[in-house]
């Protein structure tokens, strides 16, 4: 399995063109070289999108920064790492949903210098003490979330802790959550009158092949009713 750009299917708004210079400089991306291009990637670019991924990831080295999309990059340096959980998704649901594509994005858009931001809370500690630049990133990915659910995306998944809260305390309101519904970890919300799921992975860096075919399980189930 390989992920090609997907800039084709979706091009996510550049927030950074948004951010005044102060802003720049608390994210240490005031200097064009210091931050590391990120666009959203497909694995079949003319199949339909089933399932989309999201996840903080940060990498800093001069190859990285000359690379026009980092994960298109990224699977062939480490795909360990960042792809060997994506494809247990693929291949476990392939017969409930057919041909397919997975989408994977990030929801900063741009990957941090690792020197100042090593893991994804420090980020969220600088957007909660920039409101005005938090809303930003959370109208991007609201955005992003509309397109994909419009396209016929219904599962997300979110690899990390973090990610996970991010999407739940930001993406879908309190009100769309259907906890009545949930299935072990899974959880079922409504968005644009559609069911969706969202899963909480680990990090794809640390997954355990345990739990991710304990959420696999869950998920087959729920897409069975």
């Amino acid at each position: 399995m390989r992920f090609y750009d997907g800039k084709a299917f979706y091009t996510a708004p550049d927030i950074f063109e948004s951010l005044d210079e102060q802003h720049l400089d608390i994210m240490q991306i005031n200097a064009p070289n210091w931050q590391i291009p990120f666009s959203p990637i497909v694995t079949q670019p003319n199949a339909p999108v089933r399932i989309a991924l999201n996840a903080y990831c940060g990498d800093d080295n001069e190859e990285a920064i000359l690379q026009t999309n980092f994960s298109v990059w990224g699977q062939d340096r480490h795909p360990d790492k960042m792809f060997t959980v994506f494809q247990l998704y693929t291949n476990a649901l392939a017969e409930q949903l057919g041909e397919h594509s997975i989408y994977y994005t990030n929801f900063i858009k741009v990957i941090l210098p690792a020197k100042y931001f090593k893991a994804s809370p420090p980020v969220g500690k600088i957007l909660k003490q920039q409101p005005s630049m938090e809303r930003l990133f959370i109208e991007a990915l609201k955005q992003e979330v509309d397109f994909l659910v419009n396209n016929d995306c219904r599962i997300f998944i979110g690899f990390h802790r973090f990610v996970s809260e991010y999407f739940k305390n930001n993406i879908v309101p309190k009100s769309s959550w259907l906890y009545g519904e949930s299935q072990g970890e899974i959880r079922v919300f409504s968005h644009n009158g559609k069911k969706c799921y969202f899963v909480p992975e680990r990090h794809f860096s640390y997954y355990s092949k345990t739990k991710t075919a304990s959420l696999i399980s869950d998920l087959q189930y729920l897409l069975a009713k």
